[in-house]
Parts: C-alpha cells; structure tokens; sequence
C-alpha cells in the first residue's frame, strides 16, 4: 500500500469512528456518559484527522454542562475593559506576540488577561508590562483545579469586564463551560489563530476573528461559522536600536561569517517525506566554512539528523533553546538570512527578521506579503539555490529584503493593525452574547487529502506538553528508525503511539458499552 493509500484509509477509519461517536451522543440519557464520551472524543478528533474542522454536536455537550454548574457572576461591569483569556502564553512562536500587540494597539481599553493553564508557560516581561500599563492584571488558573471550578472562576472574572477576548487553544472546552451559561451576557470574541485544524469553542463566540482569507474560507464552508472579521498578524515597524555589527559583538560572532537562522519549537522542524529542512542546512554549510547555522527554540535536540550536522560541521552548526523576545531580536539581528522553520512554518518570527533588516527565505505559498516579496520558494531545491545566492551576493540580498519589506509593512503594519483592533472592539462591546447554533459540514475525502498533505505540518501543538498526535505514526525498518509523521521526538514517538492506541480502544469500547 502506498502512503497516500495509507492516508486515506486512516481517514476513513477516523472519519466512521468519530461519526459514531457523535451519533451515539444523541442516543446516550446518561449526562455523565455523554460528557466522558464528549471528552475522549475531542481528543481523539484532535489526534486524528477526520474530514472535521468543528462539531456542533460535541460542543452541546458543554453547553449542557455549562448551565448546570451555577456560580455567581458580577452584574454590573467597568465599561472599556476586556478580558483576554489565554491557554497558555509561550517564549516563542506567534500566539502570545499577538495579544501583546493586540494591547498596545488599543489605548482606549483596559485589557487584562487570564491563564487557564501554566504547563510549560512563559509569561514575557512585556507582557506583565502591557497589562500594567493598560491598568489591568494577569490571573491564573490552578491547573491542578478541575474543568468545573476552572469555569466557575474564569466566569465570575469575566462577569467584571465589558468584554472577553479568547486566545485559546483549539482543543480547549473550558471557554464553552464558562460562557455558555445562561447567567453569562458578556461579548465573546476569538482570534482563529489555528484556522487550519479542527477546533472547538465556536457556539460561544459571538465574533469570529480570522487571520487570513484562506481561514476565512474554511470556517464558512467547513464550520459553519462566519465572519465579518479579518485581522493578520501584525509585525512591528521599529527597527532594534542597535544594528548587526553590535549585535555581534553582544553575541560574541566571528564579524566575516556568513549567518544563517531558524526558530521555532523542536516540532516544526521533524522532517517528514516532502519537507527536510535538514538537507538545506547540510548543502548549504557544505558550500562555504565561513557559513554558520543556527537553529534556535531546541529543548532536546533529538532528530536523528541532527547528531549528523552536528559530527560534520562542529560549531558551525548549533542547537540554541527557547530564549526572550529581545535575545532573539539580538540573534536575528546578527544574522543574514532567516530560512522559515519547516516543514512547520513560523510567520510571526519572520515578520520580526524582516524588520531586523534580515531576508527571508519559506516554502510555504499561503502568506500574502511572502508571495509579493518575493521571499518564495517554490520548493527545497529552489530553496537551497536561493539561499546560496542571498548568502554570496550582498545586492541581491538587499533586493530581496526590500521588495520583502515593502510588501510586509503594506499588509500587516501596526498602523492598519491597531485601526481593525480598534474597529473591532468598538464593534464587540455592542453585540449581545448568546450561545450560537452551526451546521458543521465535513470536507471531502479528496480535500482533506490534499490538506493534510499541504497543511498539516503547520500544527502549533507543543510537542514538550506531549498532548496530541495530529497525524499517523509508522514503523520505519525498526523501532530504532521509529517514524513519526506529526514531527514528535523518536524517543516520544512510542509513548505517543501507545497514547493513540489506548484512546482509540477507549473510544471503542465505550461505544460498544452503549450500542
């Protein structure tokens, strides 16, 4: 069997196991039943990919658990104030680097956040400052608090503010068990920062805010949710106040090297059978000694391939870990290429390299102002030859990081960004919450193939947090070779797999219990 025959008949066999599932929802008296089912079912949804980007079914489910747990909530509110609540904020990686830019672009409403769970957390300094700044505080959940009084207090908090403002992550019921009940009035907003992956919370979501287009598309034909809101990532416009030599100097590298970086979470860089970034690395140290490599956001370094660079080119190739915002900024700014993180991209630290006055070099075809700038490649090949001409050739470097630039300021400058911030809010305090009604619709065969194959690998899953396998696992020659699609580590990938396996037994089981 062939791996694309592979593909589809996993999907297949996801698809029939999680239609069941919803199916047995509606036949099962038992509350309790149905929630323990609605819980294995989310997460095995999460874990394997089913034709599915949301389930109106599941999220009835919380709804019916949000109005039976009774709280108190607060029935007068300070006006201009918002909550934002966040799953988890990180060092690294777009998702918190939004909702600071979100708070420093409205000047006119006192923002404070909320964090339903610390696992593996980072809370930046700018962002205790914007919170300050903006007159708000930070709250965090007791994650070893159950799903019940995590709800009652995220919404006898929220009860205090204008409006609630979600950041959340897409597998996370806790927003519907807050909001749904009936006692709650405040406006919901969320940012869809994970358009492409199935997600949950949409019933309580009285504004849909869309990163792109592309996202737009899919919850209107695929969720059954739609919006009138489409707010990018925003990139910052302001150059560091100290430029490449000095940051050289801070990091103490060679002033004649030739600099090359990518960053993100170890995930995105597991290569798969289309994507292996780690060949790009090696041709490109292989041309030149002067030429060095730095892969930054690397925790455990456990990609076989990895060992490889490290043996043949010594400190030429280096693993760095997650670091501050304003340490990254020095090491971009030391650089002279950023190569996007793949087959996992990360849009927010190109944004960021492209201000640093760093060109920037990705695969991936879905980003407006990547496509116009002409930072494209339209595959490894291309990818490598780009990247060896940027490297030798200083004017050409020039050329690309301008068009990249002009093209970037044009489509996501904060100015637009804090003008849509500003509209939007002003739009939010008006709408009455409610709890939503959608008709999901479920992709084609055919087109969650091409998406899987297209747009899996850009999952934000922490693969340190160990929570979910969005793909398939398979046996490479021996478990020493162990493989895993879903990028997780070679060392985990057995763990994961056991994971899968146990919870698609449970599922089974369960509804075999209730047939």
């Amino acid at each position: 069997m062939t791996r694309e025959e592979t593909v589809t008949q996993t999907i297949k066999e996801n698809q029939v196991l999680f239609t069941k599932a919803v199916n047995n929802l509606k036949k099962i008296n038992s509350f309790e039943k149905r929630l323990k089912l609605a819980n294995i079912a989310l997460q095995y949804v999460w874990l394997n990919p089913s034709c599915y980007y949301s389930s109106s079914s599941l999220e009835k489910v919380y709804v019916e658990y949000s109005n039976r747990i009774e709280s108190d909530v607060d029935e007068v509110y300070s006006e201009n104030t918002c909550l934002i609540v966040l799953t988890t904020p990180y060092k690294l990686g777009g998702h918190t680097r939004v909702v600071e830019r979100w708070i420093e672009s409205d000047l006119n409403c006192k923002y404070s956040v909320l964090i339903s769970d610390m696992t593996n957390g980072y809370i930046s300094d700018r962002l205790k400052n914007d919170v300050e700044e903006s007159g708000g505080k930070i709250f965090i959940l007791n994650k070893e608090d159950s799903l019940e009084i995590k709800a009652k207090k995220m919404r006898k908090v929220a009860s205090s503010f204008e409006c609630v403002l979600l950041f959340v992550h897409m597998d996370d019921p806790l927003p519907i068990v807050a909001f749904a009940n009936k006692s709650f009035h405040r406006p919901v907003g969320f940012y869809n920062h994970a358009d492409h992956l199935f997600g949950i919370g949409y019933s309580v979501v009285d504004s849909l805010i869309e990163m792109r287009d592309w996202g737009k598309k899919i919850s209107e034909n695929y969720r059954g949710v739609f919006s009138s809101h489409t707010i990018a990532v925003p990139s910052e416009h302001k150059s560091p106040s100290f430029g490449k030599e000095q940051a050289r100097k801070i990091l103490s590298i060679p002033e004649k090297s030739k600099i090359i970086v990518s960053v993100g979470t170890e995930f995105k860089f597991y290569p798969n059978e289309h994507v292996n970034l780690n060949s790009v690395i090696d041709a490109i140290l292989s041309q030149n000694p002067d030429y060095y490599y730095y892969v930054i956001g690397v925790i455990n370094g456990k990609i076989p391939s990895w060992n490889y660079l490290t043996e043949k080119y010594g400190d030429r190739f280096r693993l760095l870990p997650p670091m501050p915002h304003d340490e990254l900024i020095e090491y971009l700014v030391a650089s002279d290429l950023l190569i996007d993180s793949l087959p996992v991209s990360g849009m927010t630290t190109m944004q960021d390299a492209v201000m640093c006055e760093v060109p920037i070099l990705t695969t991936i075809s879905r980003v407006d102002w990547i496509k116009e700038g002409c930072g494209y490649c339209k595959d490894l090949d291309e990818l490598i030859l780009t990247s060896l001409r940027c490297l030798s050739d200083d004017n050409m470097r020039i050329r690309l990081l301008e068009q990249t630039k002009t093209s970037l300021i044009g489509m996501t400058g904060m100015k637009a960004f804090a003008s849509k911030v500003q509209n939007y809010m002003n739009e939010l305090k008006t709408l009455t919450h409610c709890v939503h009604d959608f008709n999901e619709s479920p992709t084609s065969l055919i087109d969650a193939d091409k998406r899987i194959y297209g747009m899996f690998a850009h999952s934000p899953k922490s693969i340190k947090a160990k929570r979910f396998l969005h793909y398939y696992v398979e046996y490479s020659h021996s478990l020493a070779k162990f493989m895993c699609s879903s990028y997780v580590l070679i060392d985990d990938a057995v763990n994961e797999l056991r994971k899968k396996i146990a919870l698609r037994t449970r599922l089974k089981r369960f509804l075999n219990r209730n047939n």
